[in-house]
């Protein structure tokens, strides 16, 4: 028998992805960041260009989700 591998050091795992979702269509937008949830990212979401700009004052984003023709 042997012992249980200990956990890993907390600096050694992976930090979460952080994600923002931007788009003025809900039913894109929340549908997408549930999925990237699901999938275990840290997503936020903005539904206009304000909010965008906010939350980039913010937060620094791994990687951003842009609905290119945003109003």
């Amino acid at each position: 028998m042997t012992a249980a591998a200990p956990p890993p050091h907390p600096a050694a795992t992976p930090a979460r992805l952080r994600v923002l979702v931007v788009d003025d269509h809900p039913r894109i937008r929340e549908p997408l960041a549930a999925f990237l949830r699901r999938e275990g990212l840290a997503v936020d979401t903005a539904g206009d260009a304000r909010t965008l700009l906010s939350l980039l004052d913010l937060h620094r984003y791994d990687a951003v989700v842009l609905d290119v023709m945003l109003p």
